[in-house]
């Protein structure tokens, strides 16, 4: 028996291990990776298509052929495992959409021959063969299949693989949807081994072709499905990190309301006996002067008419102080009656952190931020503005962040958004002329 007869198949294992590396590195490129990547990447490579030519072809069964496909796979598979250092879940998601990749072109391409050679009888031949040489039946079927993965593959990369940011672009918390795809997968690989086998055996380019484009149009469903799934999943994930930093933000005000409670009382009581001694003679006048100049930068002076905002103004106007950062606030708090306290603290907080980050390292003269809160009717309007340096873009609503470790970028943002929706108000964000701007309105009831 002949193991490795040099015919159709011998060589499209080849070519069918190329397409499949190809599409799984459309969903892997940003993963996070191991160490000496490039030469894991370089045995990888070479692993895999040295496992797809020493493969063995003893038959042309479609049920065999299936086997040997869905080896390859999985051989894939642990090359990525050996390449990449993302979780095996994540890792097993992107190789199934880089194997439905290669799939919805081949049938695409199969789809479209069939019914342009719908009455043309063909008995022998075609990537599956394993009796003839011939690959391809002129250069027709040659402009069709290179065309279809070519199409194919730049919609999947603009539409699926540019939305994965990075190496938490994805989560994948649901087994039972990994159980679904392994599924899924089986099916792929069985229907087209035996479509694919039966076209050499007896003909027909409509049914074909149907059944060829209607396995195009449940593998696009399924992977659409599955990237939504994992979309949802991602956003859970994103959503418990926001809740979790939600109940931080909470119990940090209440330990800096009673803070600045301590610090206002403790600073009234030493400016009282600073006057005392400099009235008695005990302190020359600059003294004075001087130690109430300092105590003052300690001492509450913000006050709003909004406990929650006193707070979080107070804390970040002391913190801007020492980091040289103008800090200009015009705040009506008493607009914020509507808001509750945690809530307000949170808004704030977020909005002058975003600002400092974004001005902290300029020049000095550059480092300002402006919050104005206002109330005209039952309208509540916030803006704050700070001066940037480079460029910012914005993805789905959201600027991109800047930092080095992109997994816990954007949740400032997020918690804004959040308030914002919580109360109904409408969050904008622009970035124009090396400015930033947040503005937020709320719509109030107006109290009788």
């Amino acid at each position: 028996m002949n193991f490795y007869p040099i015919a159709s198949l011998f060589f499209y294992r080849l070519i069918f291990m190329f397409w499949l590396l190809f599409g799984e590195g459309l969903f892997v490129a940003k993963m996070k990776r191991r160490n000496h990547f490039v030469i894991r990447m370089t045995v990888a490579v070479i692993l895999c298509f040295g496992f797809a030519l020493a493969f063995p072809i003893p038959t042309g069964n479609a049920f065999y052929t299936m086997f040997m496909f869905l080896c390859m796979f999985g051989f894939t598979y642990l090359m990525l495992l050996f390449c990449f250092d993302t979780n095996w879940k994540t890792l097993f998601f992107t190789a199934l959409c880089g194997y439905t990749t290669e799939h919805i072109s081949y049938e695409l391409y199969q789809g479209i021959f069939n019914f342009i050679n719908a009455e043309t009888h063909i008995s022998s031949g075609g990537l599956y063969d394993n009796e003839t040489l011939s690959l391809f039946s002129g250069p027709i079927e040659l402009a069709v299949y290179f065309i279809s993965y070519i199409v194919v593959y730049w919609l999947v990369f603009i539409f699926c693989s540019t939305k994965i940011k990075g190496y938490e672009g994805i989560g994948v918390k649901n087994s039972m949807a990994l159980v679904l795809g392994a599924l899924f997968l089986v099916i792929d690989i069985v229907v087209s081994s035996i479509v694919s086998f039966y076209s050499t055996i007896h003909y027909d380019g409509f049914y074909l072709g149907f059944v060829d484009f209607l396995n195009v149009a449940c593998c696009v469903a399924a992977l659409i499905g599955l990237f939504q799934l994992f979309y949802q999943n991602s956003m859970s994930k994103n959503l418990e990190v926001v809740n979790e930093l939600r109940k931080e933000e909470k119990a940090q005000y209440e330990l800096n309301k009673q803070t600045v409670d301590l610090i206002n009382i403790k600073c009234h009581d030493l400016k009282y006996q600073i006057r005392e001694m400099g009235n008695k003679k005990a302190m020359s006048p600059d003294v004075v002067e001087s130690m109430t100049k300092v105590i003052n930068i300690y001492d509450s002076a913000i006050k709003t008419g909004n406990k929650a905002l006193d707070v979080v103004l107070s804390q970040k106007s002391l913190f801007c102080s020492q980091n040289q950062i103008k800090f200009n606030c015009i705040a009506d708090g008493s607009a914020l009656s509507f808001m509750s306290e945690p809530d307000t603290y949170s808004l704030f907080g977020n909005i002058i952190d975003n600002a400092v980050e974004a001005v902290k390292n300029l020049d000095p003269s550059k480092r300002m931020i402006t919050l104005r809160i206002r109330k005209t009717g039952n309208l509540v309007s916030i803006s704050a503005q700070n001066v940037y340096d480079g460029s910012i873009t914005f993805n789905n609503g959201y600027p991109v962040t800047s930092k080095t470790d992109p997994r816990y970028h954007g949740f400032g943002i997020r918690s804004i958004k959040i308030v914002c929706d919580k109360y109904d108000g409408s969050l904008s964000l622009d970035a124009k002329n090396q400015t930033f701007t947040i503005a937020i309105l709320f719509t109030v009831k107006e109290e009788n």
